[in-house]
């Protein structure tokens, strides 16, 4: 659903999911905080989503933003403490939290890395090097194929009867003739690999597009064990997906796979809406959304200039969403915490020393998980690190002064009555 919806309606939305059938979509996203919304109107019938360019230095900045039905893998392209200049680069996987096969995500480096599924399926997910004319980008383009060769070759090690696909931003086209584009094409002949997309018809030529050109670098390439299993293969046109802001298309297939669910009265599950229809949950949102609206860094309308007013603008909506929805979950918990006393100890060596320490972790997590333009996230991870340690240390040894006691306790007991 999208979170626009989420925030507005106050039903029960029921999700369904067609268990011989995975749905699985790629997209070249160009800035993640400015296009949730529709990566969000993707998940909506998709499974499974391979992002590039995701533009993030860690995935705690896409938590509030992605659909909560779905787990978010990321690997940033930034290097840590490097907070200067545009951001760029980053791979994520997006899957559904209720698809109950073994998954596992393997990251070979920040462009390349694979998604394996149950025993026989494979997704191997790519944002290959940009040919910007140099002697550099061919030899790293070079060596991103030959790497991509290594871990197919690995795969048939793993199992010959391995079902695989390569999805993602490969910056060649197979109706072009330069050095990328010959290099992908030596890579499907070699791999007797199938561009899935040229085996169905298709409204939209290109998958890319700015004032100069159209081209076709987006890819979702199957081999001939997969070819068999795809049911389905689409170019989303950009004219029917306006929240689309990247300059880039989405591409979606289908294929039969015995998708395992996990085991549920049913395969519909649902979400918990805002209680918008009571007054009271509208007055606790309005009095913690304020508080949170008083935090933003407004000063920032105050540099606006036609060169950075898109920035600006766009980080400006993306706090004001990360706070509405941040406002919603804390009245939520709220809500479930008093309802199930869910925070309250009985244990014997739980005391106030005990309960600040455990309080002192939990804002720490909540600062970690809200953290704002400016915030050094090292430095709150380095400073949850040791809150942890130190409440850990003192729990064990509260534990230990109440086993002593008991100790004592018991063999004063036995010594007494022994005779």
């Amino acid at each position: 659903m999208q979170l626009n919806e989420s925030l507005l309606e106050n039903d029960q939305t029921q999700i369904n999911l067609n268990q011989n059938v995975l749905k699985i979509g790629t997209l070249n996203c160009k800035n993640f905080k400015a296009n949730y919304v529709y990566i969000n109107e993707l998940l909506e019938k998709n499974d499974i989503l391979f992002l590039q360019e995701t533009w993030l230095k860690t995935n705690k900045e896409a938590k509030l933003l992605i659909n909560p039905d779905f787990k978010f893998v990321h690997k940033s392209s930034i290097k840590s403490g490097n907070t200067r200049g545009r951001p760029y680069g980053g791979t994520a996987w997006i899957l559904k939290k209720k698809i109950n096969d073994k998954v596992k995500v393997t990251y070979f480096d920040d462009c390349i890395s694979s998604c394996k599924i149950g025993d026989e399926l494979w997704l191997i997910g790519v944002y290959l090097k940009f040919n910007n004319g140099t002697v550099e980008a061919i030899l790293e383009h070079e060596e991103q194929i030959g790497k991509l060769l290594d871990i197919i070759e690995n795969i048939y090690q793993q199992n010959s009867t391995a079902k695989i696909a390569i999805l993602g931003d490969f910056n060649s086209d197979l109706y072009r003739r330069t050095n990328f584009d010959d290099l992908m094409k030596h890579l499907i002949e070699f791999e007797q690999l199938t561009s899935i997309d040229t085996l169905y018809f298709q409204k939209t030529d290109h998958t890319f597009f700015n004032k100069n050109n159209k081209s076709k670098i987006d890819h979702i390439l199957v081999n001939e064990k997969l070819t068999k299993n795809c049911k389905q293969a689409n170019i989303l046109n950009d004219i029917k997906h306006k929240p689309n802001t990247s300059d880039h298309l989405a591409i979606e297939f289908e294929i039969d796979f015995n998708l395992k669910l996990k085991s549920d009265c049913n395969n519909n599950y649902s979400k918990k809406k805002p209680k918008w229809n009571e007054l009271d949950f509208r007055l606790e949102y309005e009095k913690r959304l304020c508080e949170k609206l008083n935090q933003l860094d407004t000063a920032k309308l105050a540099r606006i200039n036609k060169h950075n007013s898109k920035i600006i603008l766009t980080e400006l909506i993306n706090e004001l969403t990360s706070s509405m929805r941040c406002s919603i979950n804390d009245i939520q918990q709220a809500e479930k915490n008093n309802q199930n006393n869910k925070h309250t100890k009985r244990k014997r060596w739980w005391d106030n020393e005990i309960q600040k320490m455990s309080d002192d972790v939990k804002n720490a997590y909540k600062q970690l998980d809200n953290i704002k333009p400016g915030d050094n996230i090292n430095q709150l991870e380095a400073q949850l690190n040791e809150l942890k340690k130190s409440y850990r240390r003192k729990q064990r040894q509260k534990k230990a002064s109440i086993s002593t006691k008991w100790t004592k306790q018991i063999n004063t007991l036995y010594y007494t009555h022994k005779d």
